[in-house]
């Protein structure tokens, strides 16, 4: 395997143990970086916190299906993020 594939595996993984980390700042780096799987950003999008919700909302690779729940949460700045997508 090339270094490049083994490091972005190991990248993924790591992502997706800190999706369920205590702590907030945590998730929400995870919810922003844009090489956060589909599959993170589909965990987060369920997030307590509603800045994590709202960083998935604006993170280029949450998937429509995501965006559209989205849509419908129960924050405004949610909700805002959503509608602030350029795609």
């Amino acid at each position: 395997m090339e270094y490049k594939t083994i490091r972005g595996n190991l990248m993924t993984m790591i992502n997706q143990v800190e999706a369920f980390d205590n702590d907030v700042y945590v998730r929400s780096g995870v919810a922003k970086n844009p090489n956060t799987s589909v599959v993170t950003l589909k965990v987060l999008a369920t997030d307590k916190d509603e800045d994590v919700r709202r960083r998935v909302a604006l993170n280029p690779n949450t998937p429509v299906e995501t965006l559209k729940v989205l849509a419908t949460d129960k924050d405004e700045y949610v909700r805002q993020s959503v509608k602030l997508r350029r795609d």
